[in-house]
C-alpha cells in the first residue's frame, strides 16, 4: 500500500523581527516561549474558532520563520 504525503516546502518572506512580532514575543525568547505564544493564538485564531483563514496562516508563516532561522 502506498501513502501519499504532502510536505509544504513554502518559505516565508517574513523576517525574524517580524515574526517575533506577530507572535507577540521579545527578539530574545526562548523556543519554549515562541513555540507557546504561536499555540495560544494559533487557537485563537483559527478558522473553526472564529478567525479567519489570514490571520491563522499569518501566524502560521510567522512560527515557521522563527523555527527556519533558529535551525541554522
Amino acid at each position: 500500500m502506498s501513502r501519499i504525503i504532502r510536505v509544504s516546502h513554502r518559505f516565508s518572506a517574513i523576517s525574524r523581527k517580524d515574526a517575533l512580532r506577530i507572535l507577540n514575543v521579545s527578539e530574545n525568547a526562548k523556543s519554549e516561549e515562541i513555540r507557546a505564544s504561536f499555540l495560544a493564538l494559533a487557537k485563537k485564531r483559527h478558522p473553526d474558532r472564529g478567525g479567519t483563514h489570514e490571520d491563522f496562516q499569518q501566524v502560521v508563516d510567522a512560527f515557521e520563520a522563527t523555527k527556519v532561522k533558529s535551525d541554522n
